[in-house]
């Protein structure tokens, strides 16, 4: 699927690791064949917004999402060449929130038409907004 910026279409979408763990990060990161295929789809993702089952390139949301362990998200929506949407926690998922992932997600990601890539810093490690004594601060 080819989606330029500031095109939308209206594809059967289906999205990838919307999800939301309930528990802190396990501990070291997993690095498998299932978070390097993901980070490989995310070399080639287009950022944009997924609403009512299309998806604008030209937009972002005017906020984000904060995993269990707060880590941010950013403020888009990836499309993945499958037509297949996702976020940008999903590499940060598969590698420290493995037991949170459902088996269907884990089905998605392994069925994904990608070889493999290391994943970034950034993926393991996103962002995350911490309260200080003077108010809050992303780390």
């Amino acid at each position: 699927m080819m989606v330029t910026k500031g095109s939308t279409t209206a594809v059967n979408l289906r999205g990838l690791l919307f999800i939301e763990p309930r528990r802190p990060e396990q501990g070291p990161p997993v690095i498998d064949s299932l978070t390097r295929r993901m980070a490989a789809a995310m070399q080639h993702a287009v950022p944009g917004t997924w609403q009512g089952g299309h998806f604008n390139s030209s937009d972002g949301w005017m906020g984000w999402h904060t995993c269990a362990c707060g880590a941010t998200s950013d403020n888009h929506d990836y499309l993945l060449a499958n037509g297949m949407v996702t976020n940008s926690l999903c590499v940060h998922y598969l590698a420290q929130h493995r037991l949170d992932v459902p088996q269907d997600e884990l089905r998605k990601v392994l069925a994904l038409p990608y070889e493999e890539a290391q994943p970034t810093w950034e993926q393991l490690h996103p962002k995350k907004l911490c309260k200080t004594a003077t108010g809050w601060r992303f780390e």
